[in-house]
């Protein structure tokens, strides 16, 4: 009996040595994973819970980063930081149409940038 304990012992040791370490590092990953996609969905995807409409006023030449604090300020979109980022990573920070947009209703970060580049004012 003792015998059969310290091989059990033994085994269950050597599987914690060996196998424990790489299952955590796969759940880490999936974890660190899922993380990630919320955090785009929740980010990008998604509209400000506090969302109203209203109208913004875009001037020629005007800066990424002004644009999204006017978005931000508006509660059009949920974080300037990620749609500055969206705009200048994606080469478009600088072809942002100018003119007057109505934002009627929620839309995703996607749905603005492409708004602001093909000059969809919604009105």
């Amino acid at each position: 009996m003792v015998k059969t304990l310290r091989t059990f012992v033994r085994q269950a040791n050597a599987w914690c040595n060996n196998v424990a370490p790489q299952l955590s590092e796969r759940v880490l990953m999936i974890t660190g994973g899922a993380a990630s996609v919320l955090f785009v969905l929740f980010v990008i995807a998604l509209p400000p819970f506090s969302f109203t409409s209203g109208t913004i006023t875009i001037t020629e030449g005007e800066s990424a980063a002004n644009i999204a604090a006017a978005l931000k300020e508006a509660r059009v979109i949920r974080s300037a930081t990620a749609l500055e980022l969206f705009l200048r990573l994606s080469g478009a920070d600088s072809r942002v149409r100018a003119g007057t947009y109505k934002f009627a209703q929620p839309e995703s970060l996607v749905a603005i940038e492409q708004r602001l580049l093909k000059a969809d004012y919604g009105i």
